[in-house]
């Protein structure tokens, strides 16, 4: 299914947000965005927008 996507986007809690678990899906880079919560540490969202994932707080 991502790979047949045009958009992935990964909704999950902040504290899951470097979690090894999610690379099950084919890595990080095929995730276009990252919904989560107001509790994601700055380092954690940087690291995720360095690879090219947008975050998005809801």
């Amino acid at each position: 299914m991502i790979k047949a996507s045009k958009e992935v986007y990964l909704v999950a809690h902040s504290t899951k947000a470097t979690r090894n678990s999610f690379k099950r899906l084919g890595g990080p880079d095929l995730i276009h965005a990252f919904i989560t919560d107001d509790g994601i540490a700055d380092s954690d969202a940087k690291a995720i927008e360095s690879i090219g994932t947008k975050i998005i707080i809801a």
